[in-house]
């Protein structure tokens, strides 16, 4: 018993009453919490239940679902819709998913006058790209899987798991190994993740293959579609009178340039014999545009590099257990040839067709500022499409001339103007005008801004 004018404090908790949040955790766990360990198992379990790589897979349903988000309410939220702007809109990649879902061409054309906005303000002030918001979401997917198997790997039940699985892509074996880094050297669950990695690609064969050093890419016959057309005006004439045909385009020159590299590239792949091993390496979006293009190439090409990848990572994890071996003994763990091991890996992944593209896309830029100031190719450059946003702010502060700028000013603009009239028209008191082509400007803004990329 308290003695006399001592309080007694808080109600015993038999008398205090069960919060809401308390509650609730009984109905999910009726045998009681699980602890911490127990809650990593089950979450490493879920995310390997699925078919193929599982970083790829939750990567595709997080922008899945930032799509189905963006559409029915994130595209009146303030927040959402400065990231959309910092971005200058979706990527290609995204923008084909946003309008390919029920609703998202309505929602897609009423932000692009924002966007077209932020556009026409980028050309008086610099401002850096930020990711695209659905890309960004990708990016958190991938890394909270590989942070995930990578804790979890020590639980027997999830080891198992993963090794019947073979770990996880190629791409996100890389992703994963900056991750596992302590002081420099890679540690053991990464060493584990690269072995699991390199005996999947060792095994892989035909559309194995291609799924181990690709991973899922459901935007690559998409791509393709886009290349398969992409040609430039014949070359044999002069170079003021190419140039003027390619300006009758009604594209960006230097991404309608890089397009056409692009294909170039690829088809040269397919058909030319003896490459040398440097020129079969692609990034995994293009080889995947390759193998949408001509399947039969894709895998052979995928199968090469797949070869080739699994010496690199067993090169590496050799090399990262010599270090770790006499750096025990020395006390020098984490330092000197584990970094240089995890750079020389991940620094290997050279494009050629990245390569090629760029370097078509400059040296058209640098012949349209070169002969942009002759008054005849200034006339015709006024009347064409001109250099999409991208390209102009690729161009020395020499090279962008007054009708580089003036032109592009002048596109975006117009196209904001026809966005804007096109979400007036749609509105209840001027329903009764018809629409004209104001009703497609959203889908030309994209060649404004980013040309290639972005085309939907």
């Amino acid at each position: 018993m308290p003695a006399p004018g001592q309080r007694t404090g808080v109600k015993s908790a038999a008398m205090a009453p069960s919060s809401p949040f308390a509650r609730l955790r009984r109905l999910i766990y009726p045998g009681g919490e699980p602890g911490r360990g127990e809650r990593l198992e089950r979450t490493a379990l879920a995310l390997l239940a699925g078919e193929g790589c599982a970083a790829c897979r939750l990567a595709d349903e997080s922008s899945a679902r930032w799509v189905g988000y963006f559409i029915s309410e994130g595209n009146a939220e303030p927040e959402v819709l400065d990231q959309v702007r910092a971005s200058v809109g979706p990527c290609g990649r995204h923008a084909r998913r946003l309008v390919a879902a029920r609703g998202g061409p309505e929602v897609l054309a009423a932000v692009s006058a924002e966007l077209a906005r932020e556009a026409g303000h980028r050309l008086d002030v610099r401002r850096p790209w930020a990711q695209c918001p659905a890309c960004a979401r990708e990016a958190w997917a991938e890394g909270y899987v590989s942070d995930t198997l990578l804790r979890a790997q020590a639980l027997p039940s999830v080891a198992e798991e993963l090794t019947r699985r073979q770990g996880v892509c190629l791409r996100h074996t890389l992703s994963a190994l900056p991750r596992a880094a302590v002081r420099g050297a890679v540690s053991g669950p990464g060493l584990q993740l690269a072995a699991l990695a390199e005996s999947a690609l060792r095994a892989a064969e035909g559309e194995a293959a291609v799924a181990r050093v690709c991973g899922l890419d459901l935007d690559a016959r998409a791509r393709a579609d886009g290349l398969r057309g992409a040609a430039l005006p014949d070359r044999s004439r002069p170079v003021r009178a190419w140039l003027l045909a390619v300006l009758e385009q009604d594209a960006c020159p230097s991404c309608a340039a890089e397009r056409e590299a692009e294909r170039h590239v690829l088809e040269w792949t397919a058909t030319a014999t003896g490459l040398e091993p440097w020129e079969l390496r692609f990034c995994a979006p293009h080889l995947s545009t390759l193998h949408a293009l001509d399947a039969l190439t894709g895998r052979r090409i995928a199968l090469a590099a797949a070869g080739e990848w699994a010496s690199a990572l067993r090169r590496f994890a050799e090399t990262a257990a010599r270090a770790d071996a006499r750096g025990r003994l020395a006390g020098l763990v984490g330092r000197g040839e584990p970094e240089e091991a995890l750079e020389n890996l991940l620094g290997n992944r050279g494009c050629r067709a990245c390569d090629v593209a760029r370097t078509a896309g400059a040296r058209m830029n640098a012949l349209v500022a070169a002969a942009v100031g002759e008054r005849g190719v200034a006339d015709v450059y006024a009347r064409a499409h001109g250099l999409c946003l991208r390209h102009v702010e690729a161009l020395p502060p020499s090279g962008r001339a007054a009708p580089v700028l003036a032109t592009l000013r002048a596109r975006i603009a117009t196209t904001g103007w026809e966005l804007d009239e096109a979400i007036r028209k749609r509105s209840w008191f001027a329903r009764w005008e018809s629409t004209g082509q104001e009703a497609s400007a959203w889908r030309r803004l994209p060649g404004f801004v980013d040309g290639v990329d972005r085309v939907i």
